[in-house]
């Protein structure tokens, strides 16, 4: 497997000020409360090979940004589970799964190589974009080295509405995106309805761009509260018109209950 390449400088969709998005390297930052949250965060690379609509073998590789719930439990989006291109039914299928590299050390002045493979899809579900893997050290150079650290988990939105995201956008080393604002406490998931004005979602203006899907969101006290899985959208993606300059996190608690009523012994073991 080869890294998809690294699209630096190249901006898609979700910064605030166009060309400029405000992100910094989390280790230049002395505050205790970023160092501790990005150990736990890491980048997620895969890919595979399938035909086309003409029936063309074509390759896909891609990069995601997630996060460790337990030593050996990851969480990333549901959509990491596959190209656009590629049938929503085939998402997480075994190529994908077996061709899964997760590095928990990939950042600027790099330690050792931490990588994980992934051995099981443990729960998935695509209105809340979220997918628990279960993950184990890799073997030989480049291994894992020591327990991962998860990330610790507050199921309540903060009250000032303050928060950061830790993030590997375009398959970059790992990036902090700080000083930003939970904008909305309740939106509609990306699968409804455009008229559903509520939903599991939060809408926030922490920059980040692809690649970054996937990542945690924290208060300011380094716990996790939401899964960053969406960017700006078009008001009218017909006409381009001006877009909403929010990017979407799904909040932490609804993938817990998720998990909780359609799998209690997983539940359970995160519980625990």
């Amino acid at each position: 497997m080869a890294l998809p390449k690294d699209s630096h400088g190249t901006n898609v969709f979700s910064s605030q000020v166009a060309g400029s998005p405000s992100w910094t390297n989390p280790f230049d930052n002395s505050a205790a409360v970023y160092r501790r949250a990005t150990e736990a965060v890491g980048m997620m690379v895969t890919g595979l090979k399938f035909p086309n609509a003409q029936g063309v073998i074509q390759k896909e590789t891609w990069c995601c940004s997630g996060a460790m719930l337990t030593s050996d439990i990851f969480i990333t989006n549901w959509h990491c589970g596959g190209p656009t291109t590629l049938p929503e039914s085939l998402y997480w299928n075994d190529q994908v799964q077996k061709n899964s590299i997760i590095d928990l050390g990939w950042q600027e002045g790099s330690a050792p190589r931490r990588q994980y493979a992934v051995t099981q899809v443990l729960q998935a579900d695509q209105r809340l974009d979220y997918a628990l893997l279960r993950v184990r050290p890799t073997v030989g150079p480049g291994a894992a080295t020591g327990r991962a650290i998860p990330v610790r988990i507050n199921r309540q939105l903060p009250a000032d509405n303050q928060v950061f995201v830790v993030h590997h956008a375009e398959c970059r080393a790992k990036l902090l995106s700080s000083n930003c604002m939970i904008e909305s406490r309740s939106y509609r998931a990306w699968t409804d309805p455009l008229t559903r004005t509520t939903g599991p979602d939060i809408t926030h203006r922490c920059d980040t761009e692809p690649g970054a899907s996937g990542a945690p969101v924290f208060d300011m006290q380094g716990n996790m509260i939401a899964l960053h899985h969406l960017g700006f959208q078009k008001a009218d993606a017909a006409n381009q018109c001006t877009s909403d300059k929010l990017n979407k996190a799904v909040g932490l608690d609804s993938i817990l209950e998720d998990v909780k009523q359609k799998k209690p012994a997983l539940y359970a073991e995160l519980a625990g």
